[in-house]
């Protein structure tokens, strides 16, 4: 696994999910493509996963055993890795496994210049390969296969639709050599179906769109990898068109997210978009944000003619991700929040060697932690965050921002509390009252510890929070009328009053 506290945060994330892990249970997978951006992600998730008792024993398949040995160093003698050294392009049987339940079908050049610079490879991995692949997973009575399609499928936007749902098909020009990644693409899914319809294989085709993450890598020429190694390289963002593609992206912890959700929760013979609309951004956008990260500029260069032969030549090509959100995913970042992420960790890091820290108001108050912050780091303001994401990101940093630990930013997200998901109950209520007292007290321990004393504007508040509390459980109308009396307390009114809602509703059940 990558050493980095942030990565380690995304693995445990996506080993996290509430997804049937069950299916796995005691179960074999194979992952083709295992040294890739998606196959290492999702064998770091599925080693994490058995730490906890999953007992998924991994096959990771691959060509390179040293790099496969440097990458999974920390798994090599575990009874449940095991790699395979093998060319896709070969049949494949495994001696010591009479059965593999799970086929991953990951393998493939996916960038461009491999695009032009081995064009045979491209295509004999996405149809050969699948098809050697396909007969191992009939021959080993696998439960499920899973092949790994892409947003290429699609084509060019024909300009009659703004997104591409799973059943659009735009423009290829077939007769050209930068053809040969989308058309295998398309062939390798008619062969998935043709085995579903013959051999009564279970296969499922998570199509994926241009992922990103610490799992790139160094010989990947899409843009997006491109302009990230200019920027940790200190180099001006180069830009080798207008940049008015409009792609979509996602993360790699999403995109494996997504991965496993089709695998464990996806209908056979379908295949589903991993796509979040919050992460479509055009090419020009894209290089900006990264630019502005790294303090320099965008600039224009014309590609090379290898370069030119491997670029897709789809200028709009937004995916749908709506049938795989219906399955229950949900991106856990989208690309402008993840660039400015970085930047917020390396401002805080440098913020701690100096001894220094962000210091709210008040313990718990997201606004006086953005009035601080904008105030005094106003450079690193991202207005497009909704109001806690900054809050929740430097507390998955560093486990606590100032008192903020990470079970404190967890409640109060808005994808977790109350705001974004209605009809929550007056038990749910308490434990967020219980949970801003612990607040308080973080604050009482901390000021405590340094010779410091509790603002009386916190000492009321606690004893506020204390009567509300009671107010709920006794349901006494009166008490909760007089409460009134406290408003500067509440943060806002309709606080107040969605207290009283809760007394009155349980008083009369």
């Amino acid at each position: 696994m990558i050493d980095n506290s942030i990565y380690r945060e995304d693995i445990k994330y996506v080993a996290g999910l509430d997804l049937p892990w069950e299916k796995l249970s005691n179960k074999s997978i194979l992952i083709t493509g295992a040294s890739g951006l998606i196959g290492s992600f999702l064998i770091d998730v599925l080693i994490e996963k058995n730490l906890h008792g999953l007992n998924c024993k991994v096959y990771a398949l691959g060509r390179n055993l040293e790099k496969a040995k440097n990458r999974f160093e920390r798994y090599w003698t575990s009874p449940f890795f095991e790699f395979v050294s093998h060319d896709i392009n070969e049949p494949l049987e495994l001696e010591n496994a009479d059965q593999v339940e799970f086929v991953v079908h990951l393998a493939s050049n996916t960038h461009p210049v491999a695009y032009a610079t081995d064009p045979i490879g491209t295509v004999t991995a996405n149809i050969i390969g699948t098809n050697n692949l396909l007969k191992f997973a009939v021959k080993h009575h696998a439960e499920r296969f899973a092949f790994a399609s892409s947003n290429e499928i699609y084509g060019e936007n024909r300009g009659d639709v703004e997104f591409f749902d799973e059943r659009y098909c735009g423009y290829i020009d077939s007769n050209t050599l930068r053809a040969g990644y989308p058309e295998s693409k398309r062939c390798g899914e008619a062969l998935c179906q043709a085995y579903k319809q013959q051999e009564n294989l279970d296969v499922v085709i998570p199509r994926f769109t241009r992922s990103y993450g610490p799992t790139m890598l160094k010989t990947d020429t899409k843009a997006i990898s491109q302009f990230i190694k200019k920027a940790v390289d200190g180099d001006n963002i180069v830009l080798k068109s207008t940049g008015t593609q409009y792609y979509s992206y996602t993360y790699v912890a999403d995109a494996v997210a997504g991965f496993l959700t089709v695998i464990l929760k996806g209908e056979s013979g379908e295949a589903y978009n991993i796509a979040d609309e919050a992460s479509d951004i055009m090419l020009k956008d894209l290089a900006k944000i990264i630019a502005d990260f790294a303090g320099k500029e965008v600039v224009f260069e014309l590609p090379d003619e290898t370069e030119k032969a491997g670029y897709s030549k789809a200028t709009k090509a937004r995916l749908d991700g709506s049938k795989l959100k219906k399955l229950g995913w949900t991106a856990r970042y989208d690309i402008k929040q993840r660039v400015h992420y970085q930047k917020y960790k390396g401002e805080l890091i440098k913020i701690r060697r100096l001894g220094e820290w962000i210091k709210p108001a008040r313990p718990g108050c997201t606004m006086c932690f953005r009035r601080t912050l904008m105030k005094n780091y106003q450079s690193l303001w991202f207005r497009e965050y909704p109001h806690d994401c900054l809050l929740w990101g430097l507390a998955v940093l560093q486990g606590k921002a100032y008192i903020y630990n990470r079970e404190t930013i967890e409640f109060r997200r808005h994808d977790s509390n109350a705001s974004s998901r209605g009809g929550y109950d007056v038990n749910y209520r308490i434990r967020g009252i219980e949970n801003e007292i612990r607040i308080i007290n973080q604050a009482d321990n901390y000021f405590e510890l340094h010779d410091l004393k509790l603002h009386s504007f916190l000492r009321i508040q606690k004893r506020v929070y204390e009567k509300r509390k009671e107010c709920l459980i006794n349901t006494k109308l009166i008490s909760s009328v007089m409460m009134v009396r406290y408003l500067r307390y509440y943060g806002q009114t309709r606080f107040w009053m969605t207290d009283l809602y809760y007394v009155l509703k349980n008083k009369h059940k």
